[in-house]
């Protein structure tokens, strides 16, 4: 049988910009999770959607040993009954400091959104967000790496 939309394997870090970019996406609302996820893997990324902190740590370790890590993590600040993305990005960075994080939060006046670089992110979003802005975003977190 021919099967002409088969994918091929990516060629790896050496491929340079071929290589997608892997993104780690947290938010406890599944309609966030499932339409910003779709427009990151529109935007050409690699995403992965996990709903809370506990699952967030786990999945980007196995990454981390699989050789297979994120480059970037984006976080929900408040993850309703579980690990928010404060304290997520802390365990994180336990397993890789360098990596780059995006806060997201539908509370401007939080500490951690407005003052996101002292809390050890490189890049806010406020829901609801633009495409746009979650693209500078994404680019800013890349640029200050």
């Amino acid at each position: 049988m021919n099967d002409s939309h088969i994918e091929t394997a990516d060629a790896g870090p050496s491929s340079g910009k071929a290589a997608k970019e892997r993104i780690l996406l947290m938010d406890d609302e599944e309609t966030v999770r499932e339409i910003t996820g779709q427009i990151l893997t529109h935007l050409g990324y690699e995403v992965e959607l996990v709903a809370d902190g506990e699952e967030a740590v786990s999945r980007f370790s196995e990454a981390e040993t699989s050789g297979r890590p994120f480059s970037q993590v984006m976080l929900d600040l408040t993850i309703r009954g579980g690990m928010g993305g404060f304290k997520t990005l802390q365990k994180i960075r336990e397993i890789n400091p360098k990596v780059r994080a995006v806060i997201i939060s539908g509370y401007t006046n939080d500490p951690v959104v407005e003052f996101f670089d002292t809390h050890g992110f490189d890049a806010s979003l406020t829901k609801p967000f633009t495409i746009r802005q979650l693209q500078e975003a994404l680019a800013v977190s890349v640029t200050e790496a």
